[in-house]
């Protein structure tokens, strides 16, 4: 579902210090799906952000989008931070 950017609104210092739970990496937001993304393309897990609240426990993120080639889809609308 897609979040407007204010239902994203996370302080620029968390996304500057916060890291994949899973692998340790950056994140960048993905507004279209409301989702703050793994960088790393080994990961790209997805966390849900409800009211500008991620939820980065691994058990309830979602895991990225496969191609033919078992390589993660790239998220086109991810704007880095």
């Amino acid at each position: 579902m897609p979040q407007t950017p204010e239902a994203l609104d996370l302080a620029p210092q968390f996304l500057e210090v916060v890291a994949c739970p899973s692998c340790h990496s950056t994140f960048a937001l993905d507004y279209d799906s409301g989702e703050l993304v793994c960088s790393s393309p080994s990961c790209g897990l997805a966390f849900e952000v409800h009211d500008g609240v991620p939820d980065l426990r691994i058990d309830a993120a979602r895991r990225p989008e496969t191609g033919e080639d078992d390589e993660p889809t790239r998220i086109s609308s991810i704007r880095a931070e």
